[in-house]
């Protein structure tokens, strides 16, 4: 069994868990189980409205403490939908059998780069205890295990690291450049080149820092505009882009479709992620799937997943990304060579070759004389 962890679009958490159930469903020939998928409650769909190629069951309780705390007492997900595995994958899950479970952990980052304005602190010491009563767990880089085995307490050999995919029909090169830029002035009135960061967020990614920068660019002469995929930016960081006299030139986009979403990464010159703590960094392998250069540090797991085709700034340092804004825009970096190196990093990772590695782990922990429900 699979518990959808999903959360709204366009978090790596559930981008992650929807494609990961979809390369399953193409894989399925090959399975050494049956799969059934389970979920709670989904925030604006039944799990059914996916179209998933496996039987689904949704037990629509709510997500209160009390009910969550029950289902750690009692067998109630058992009971309702047995298992003989349930592959929980959203960091963990409130269930009586932890020991037939196997949860994906997506990052410590509660512990290895805590923020107090998340309030994480109970979220950590349940994601920690319960991975170490699971059977497994799954993780999408090395440093994820690194910190999971530090951090956790989680024994090293069952941790297992399986580097996430990327949807090619979701994500992939723009063909025509000047029809994108003109669909984007339209939409969102992005009328010039730009730069785009997307999954901003005020702690770790760095978001308003690269205000900042761009700010100071723009100050001296930078042609380029600024999309920032932010969902609610905060009113100071509004306020002092206002303030710059830069409201035309920095825009803060959101609610975007997968379309628009790949038209701001493949008609951007650059993708800037300057984050200096992610479990993956999912924005860094959709901008290289759609050809576009990444702008990013070696933090965490981001050196796994932009390998020798990112350009590499040094963490929490706005001057460098002055610098590479700077040299974006004047075209003394860029261009075709990067892109191609992009692209070629990007195929380096599939959802294929994930499940490809996930079956074999499925047998082991089942046992291969076993078909499970």
């Amino acid at each position: 069994m699979l518990g959808w962890g999903a959360r709204p679009a366009y978090s790596g958490i559930g981008r992650s868990t929807e494609e990961m159930i979809r390369a399953l469903g193409a894989a399925r020939a090959n399975l050494p189980c049956d799969i059934t998928l389970f979920g709670q409650r989904l925030r604006g769909k039944k799990l059914r409205d996916y179209g998933f190629a496996f039987p689904c069951r949704q037990l629509f309780l709510p997500k209160t403490p009390i009910i969550e705390a029950m289902k750690r007492r009692l067998p109630i997900i058992e009971t309702f939908c047995p298992f003989d595995l349930f592959h929980a994958t959203a960091n963990h899950a409130s269930i009586y059998r932890a020991d037939k479970v196997v949860v994906t952990v997506h990052d410590a980052m509660h512990y290895a780069y805590p923020e107090e304005h998340l309030g994480q602190a109970k979220v950590a010491d349940r994601c920690a205890a319960f991975a170490r009563r699971c059977r497994a767990v799954v993780t999408p880089s090395q440093c994820s295990k690194d910190d999971i085995v530090k951090h956790f307490g989680v024994a090293p050999e069952k941790a297992h690291v399986l580097p996430w995919g990327v949807d090619r029909k979701r994500f992939y090169p723009v063909s025509d450049m000047a029809a994108a830029r003109g669909r984007l002035a339209g939409r969102y009135g992005v009328h010039r080149p730009f730069f785009v960061m997307v999954s901003c967020d005020i702690g770790r990614k760095n978001s308003p820092l690269l205000v900042e920068a761009y700010l100071e660019a723009l100050r001296a002469g930078c042609r380029h505009d600024l999309a920032l995929v932010w969902k609610n930016p905060p009113q100071a960081v509004m306020d002092q882009v206002a303030t710059a006299g830069a409201a035309e030139r920095v825009h803060f986009v959101s609610g975007l479709d997968d379309d628009d979403l790949r038209l701001f990464y493949g008609a951007a010159t650059a993708s800037f992620f300057p984050s200096v703590y992610e479990g993956f960094g999912l924005p860094v392998l959709e901008s290289m799937a759609c050809g576009t250069p990444v702008v990013t540090t070696r933090c965490a797991s981001l050196p796994e997943v932009g390998g020798e085709a990112a350009v590499y700034v040094p963490p929490n340092d706005g001057k460098s990304l002055v610098a590479m804004m700077q040299a974006f825009d004047q075209g003394r970096i860029g261009g075709e060579e990067l892109r191609a190196k992009s692209l070629a990093q990007a195929g380096k990772f599939t959802w294929e070759r994930y499940v490809q590695r996930l079956i074999p782990l499925y047998s082991m922990w089942l046992g291969i004389e076993r078909r499970s429900v």
